[in-house]
C-alpha cells in the first residue's frame, strides 16, 4: 500500500475546510502511515540493504561469483515477497469457542462459521477490505470466491486456506501492524484437517495461540503433546481460557493457574495465560496480547538470517581473492592447474566414501527406531486416555504429533551428521589445495547447507510424504471399540494392561510400513545435501581460482596498481561488514 503524501493532501483540499481540521486530518494520516509502514518499512530496509550490497559488488565479482550471488539474491527476494504478514493461528479443540470469540473480537457476529462439521473445517485468514468476500485457495492457487454469507457453502479439502476479507476496524488495525489472525480447524476436528492446517503454518514461522475451554479444567494430554511438538519448532504458544462465564471467578482462576503450571513444564520463560469470554465480551487479555506482538521484530530476525547468507557469499568471494593476492604463492601456474583439476573432478563426482556418514538404510533404521521409542513412551498415556473415555480423535492426534515431531527431529540429526561427514571428506579430498600454499579454511564453512537442514519441514505439505505417513499410521491404529468390547468383564487393571499391550503390538507394524517412505525421504534428503555441498564446494574453489588468476595478472602490473585494486576490494569488504552491523 503506498504512503499517503501529506503535502499533496493539503493542496488537494480547499482552504474553506479549515486550518484546524486540516491539522487533525494530517495527524491522522501520519498515524495511519506509521501503521501501514510498520512491516513494509522492515521489508524496504532489507530491500535497500540488498541494493547497497549489489551496488558495492558491481564489477568486483567474477562471472561465476556474480552468478552465485544472483541466485541467493533471487531466493531472498522471493522470501521478501512472502513476508508481508505475520500469521497468528488460533488453535484448540473443536468446542473451544475459537470462531465465536474471533467473531466477537472483530465485531462481526456471523463472520466465521460456527458448529460446522469438523471434517469440513479449514483455516480462515482474516484480512481487511471494503470489498467483503471469501477466497478459497488450494496449493497456493485461487479456487473459488464468494460473498461472506456463502462462506459455509465452499467445497473445501484438507489443507485449503480461506482468505476472509471484511470491513472490521480491529482486523484493519492488526493488518496495518502486519498481523493476520487465523481461525484453525479444531485439534479434534478429524485428524487430517487439523494436521494439514498445522503443517501449513509450521512452515511459515508464526506465533500460535491456544484456546482452552474452562470446563476442560486443564490441558489435555494430546494438547500437551502438540505444544511440545510446537516447542521443537521453537514456537511457544500463548494460552487463553475460554467460556469463563461457565464457572465462578475463583474456579476460573484455579484453572488458569493450573494451565500456567502445565505450560511452565514445557515452555521457556513465563508463558502468557489469559482469560476470554465471547458471551460477555471479555476479550481484553486477548486484545492486549495480539496488539503487543511485534511483527516487525519477528520478521526482521527471520530475514536477517537469510540476508547474512547473501552478504557472506560476497564477503567470502572478495576476502578469498584479497588473501590470495597478498600471499607469496610459488609457481602460480602450477597452482592454477592443480585447482582447475580439482574443480573439474569435483564437478563430476564428490568423494564416494564419507567416514562417519550413515547409509540411507542405516539412517532410515535409526529414524524408525526413534519413532518406535517415542510411540512406546506414549503408549501408556494413550492407554490411559482410552480408559478415561477420551475420543479416538484425541488418541490419533497424540500419535500423529508424536510421530511427526520425532521424524523431523531425527531427520535433522541424521542430516547434520551427514553434512559434517561430507564436509570432512571434502576437506581431505582438497589436500592438494593446501599443498599449493592456499589457506583451505574457507572450505569448512557450509552455512548455506546448514540452512537447508533447518528447513526439513518441506516434507510436510498435504499430499506429499507426510500424507502417506499419516495414512500408514491411521491404517494401523487398533480399532478401539473392539478392543474395549473384547475385554468386557475384566478388571480395570487387566483392561488397561491389555489395551497397552495391543497398542504396543501395533507399533512395529506402523514403523515397518513407514520404512519405504522414510527411506525415500532420507535418500532424497541426502542427495539434496550432496548437491548443495557440491555446488558450494566448487563455488569456493572457483573463488580461489579467481584469486590465483588475478595473482598471475598482478605480475604484469605495477605495485601501485595492484595495491589500489586490493584496496578497492578491501573497501568493499569493509562496507559490506558495516551494512551487516547496521542491520
Amino acid at each position: 500500500m503506498p504512503v499517503i503524501d501529506e503535502l499533496q493532501f493539503v493542496r488537494a483540499f480547499p482552504i474553506f475546510i479549515g486550518f484546524h481540521r486540516n491539522l487533525v486530518i494530517l495527524a491522522m494520516l501520519r498515524a495511519l502511515n506509521s501503521l501501514i509502514n510498520i512491516v513494509m518499512q522492515c521489508i524496504a530496509k532489507f530491500q535497500s540493504a540488498l541494493q547497497q550490497v549489489e551496488a558495492l559488488t558491481e564489477g568486483l565479482l567474477s562471472e561465476s561469483g556474480r552468478a552465485a550471488f544472483n541466485e541467493k539474491k533471487a531466493q531472498f527476494s522471493e522470501e521478501l515477497s512472502r513476508s508481508r504478514y505475520m500469521k497468528v493461528p488460533i488453535v484448540g479443540v473443536f468446542s473451544a469457542g475459537k470462531s465465536s470469540l474471533l467473531n466477537v473480537f472483530v465485531e462481526k457476529p456471523t463472520l466465521l462459521p460456527i458448529n460446522t462439521m469438523p471434517e469440513t473445517a479449514v483455516a480462515y485468514e482474516l484480512y481487511y477490505d471494503t470489498n467483503e468476500r471469501v477466497e478459497l485457495y488450494r496449493d497456493g492457487q485461487l479456487l473459488e470466491s464468494c460473498t461472506l454469507d456463502k462462506i459455509g457453502t465452499l467445497a473445501t479439502k484438507p489443507g485449503d486456506v480461506a482468505h476472509v476479507y471484511c470491513q472490521s476496524e480491529v482486523v484493519k488495525q492488526l493488518q496495518d501492524k502486519g498481523i493476520i489472525l487465523v481461525d484453525m480447524p479444531g485439534i479434534d476436528s478429524g485428524i487430517e484437517q487439523h494436521d494439514a492446517a498445522v503443517c501449513n503454518y509450521i512452515q511459515e514461522g508464526t506465533a500460535f495461540v491456544l484456546m482452552v475451554d474452562v470446563e476442560q479444567g486443564s490441558l489435555r494430554t494430546s494438547t500437551i503433546t502438540f505444544l511440545k511438538e510446537l516447542k521443537s519448532y521453537q514456537f511457544y504458544p500463548s494460552v487463553f481460557i475460554t467460556k469463563t462465564d461457565k464457572k465462578p471467578e475463583a474456579e476460573v482462576q484455579e484453572v488458569k493457574d493450573y494451565v500456567a503450571f502445565q505450560l511452565q513444564k514445557i515452555s521457556e520463560g513465563t508463558p502468557t495465560v489469559g482469560t476470554v469470554c465471547s458471551a460477555n465480551n471479555n476479550l481484553q487479555d486477548f486484545r492486549n496480547y495480539v496488539f503487543s506482538l511485534d511483527a516487525e521484530a519477528m520478521l526482521s530476525a527471520k530475514l536477517r538470517v537469510k540476508f547474512d547468507l547473501i552478504v557472506k557469499e560476497a564477503l567470502q568471494q572478495l576476502s578469498t581473492r584479497v588473501d590470495i593476492r597478498q600471499k607469496d604463492v610459488q609457481n602460480v601456474d602450477a597452482s592454477i592447474a592443480a585447482l582447475v583439476e580439482e574443480i573439474n573432478k569435483s564437478k563430476q563426482n564428490l568423494p564416494q566414501v564419507y567416514e562417519g556418514a550413515d547409509s540411507p538404510e542405516k539412517s532410515t533404521q535409526d529414524i524408525l527406531d526413534n519413532v518406535a521409542k517415542a510411540l512406546q513412551a506414549q503408549a501408556p498415556t494413550m492407554a490411559q486416555m482410552l480408559m478415561k473415555g477420551d475420543s479416538v480423535e484425541e488418541v490419533k492426534a497424540l500419535m500423529i504429533s508424536t510421530v511427526r515431531a520425532e521424524i523431523i527431529r531425527s531427520l535433522k540429526e541424521e542430516s547434520e551428521q551427514y553434512v559434517e561427514a561430507l564436509g570432512k571428506a571434502l576437506q581431505e579430498a582438497s589436500s592438494d589445495i593446501a599443498n599449493i600454499n592456499l589457506n583451505s579454511d574457507f572450505l569448512n564453512d557450509y552455512a548455506d547447507v546448514i540452512d537447508i537442514v533447518k528447513q526439513l519441514v518441506v516434507f510436510l505439505p498435504v499430499g506429499g510424504v507426510w500424507a502417506r505417513i499419516v495414512t500408514f499410521i491411521l491404517a494401523n491404529l487398533p480399532v478401539i471399540s473392539s478392543i474395549i468390547n473384547w475385554l468386557f468383564g475384566k478388571s480395570k487393571e487387566d483392561i488397561e494392561r491389555e489395551v497397552l499391550q495391543k497398542l504396543q503390538q501395533a507399533i512395529p507394524t506402523i514403523t515397518e510400513e513407514l520404512r519405504d517412505t522414510i527411506t525415500k525421504l532420507v535418500t532424497d534428503n541426502q542427495k539434496r545435501i550432496e548437491e548443495a555441498m557440491q555446488k558450494e564446494y566448487v563455488g569456493k574453489m572457483e573463488h580461489a581460482l579467481d584469486g590465483l588468476n588475478e595473482k598471475k595478472a598482478d605480475a604484469e602490473k605495477s605495485k601501485e596498481s595492484v595495491n589500489q585494486e586490493i584496496a578497492t576490494l578491501q573497501n568493499a569488504i569493509d562496507q559490506l561488514e558495516k551494512i551487516q552491523q547496521e542491520l
